[in-house]
């Protein structure tokens, strides 16, 4: 378990890629947004191209959680109490409705 204030999208996609063991320049990463009962979004499910996919993360935006899973869906890190920065700024924006 680690701890953090805020991670960058492009973070979360070299965590994953160095995990598998390739650069995140040769992989694309795929990011979906599910809203909760009241419309707001609450996790956001980020995937690296493969077949089968080489490794994902959720972001538990009401926890403020993070976990990183390799392709075989075994969790191989942590992260408490952090907040994703691209997130972040989009509601500043008013992009996600928070």
């Amino acid at each position: 378990m680690r701890q953090r204030d805020s991670i960058s999208e492009e973070e979360i996609k070299k965590k994953l890629c160095k995990h598998y063991g390739d650069r995140p320049e040769n992989r694309r990463m795929h990011k979906c947004k599910h809203k909760d009962n009241h419309g707001t979004v609450d996790s956001i499910w980020y995937s690296i191209d493969g077949s089968p996919i080489k490794g994902f993360a959720v972001y538990i935006k009401s926890r403020r959680l993070l976990s990183l899973y390799d392709g075989r869906g075994k969790r191989f890190s942590i992260y408490r109490d952090i907040y994703i920065e691209e997130l972040q700024e989009e509601e500043e924006r008013g992009l996600v409705k928070c």
